[in-house]
């Protein structure tokens, strides 16, 4: 064997050897664990995207539901609203009727007013002449 400098010999000494790195890899994963970890780990996403899905759903068949109560909800107000405008013109037209049966009041009632002011028009004259009689 060829003489080496001591300069070499320490930088052969700091180098690992085949034993120090077998134990140095010996904790870490086989190629084997590894693809059996993945396919473990693969395994629970692909769970979870089925929990995932199935949730979405259901939750997509609850809102589903709460639209169509929505809509019933809608079409309940809309016939609201369609027999609160009918009671509206119900109203404007009793209002209408109620105004004219008013009119015709107020004008019968002018006419009986006449009739008695007519009678009586011709009073104090009547009275001024009993009274210039006496």
């Amino acid at each position: 064997m060829p003489e080496m400098s001591g300069e070499t010999q320490i930088d052969l000494a700091t180098l690992a050897t085949k034993a120090d790195l077998a134990a140095a890899i010996e904790p870490l994963a086989t190629r084997r664990e590894l693809e059996f970890w993945g396919g473990a780990v693969n395994d629970r996403i692909d769970k979870l995207e089925a929990r995932f899905d199935r949730f979405e759903a259901r939750t997509e068949e609850r809102f589903d539901a709460v639209d169509k109560r929505f809509d019933a909800v809608d079409k309940r107000f809309e016939a609201i609203d369609k027999r609160f405008d009918a009671i509206e013109r119900q109203i404007a037209a009793m209002s209408e009727d109620i105004a004219r049966h008013a009119r015709a009041i107020i004008e019968h009632v002018t006419m009986s007013l006449r009739v008695i002011d007519d009678k009586y028009r011709d009073l104090p004259d009547r009275v001024a002449a009993l009274e210039a009689e006496r």
